[in-house]
């Protein structure tokens, strides 16, 4: 027996249940102190606690349900 593929309803469901994660961590961080990083030598490219932490937690998520997919990040970059 071959696995199927996910169908867009499930890649929907998912990307939502993503998008309430991403949420509740961003709200963790509302009203709190606010530390700014540049990720840049050169410009300035912002990043916060909050930025890292969600990336790194959806990646952990899309990894876990699709761990044959590749990710691209803002904060981390690509997994292939």
């Amino acid at each position: 027996m071959t696995e199927q593929s996910p169908t867009l309803a499930e890649f929907e469901d998912f990307a939502l249940e993503l998008a309430r994660t991403a949420g509740g961590i961003a709200r963790s961080h509302f009203r709190r102190p606010l530390t700014i990083d540049n990720k840049l030598e050169n410009g300035f490219d912002p990043v916060t606690a909050a930025d890292r932490a969600i990336e790194g937690v959806l990646r952990a998520r899309i990894l876990e349900r699709y761990p044959g997919h590749r990710i691209i990040g803002e904060e981390q970059g690509e997994h292939a």
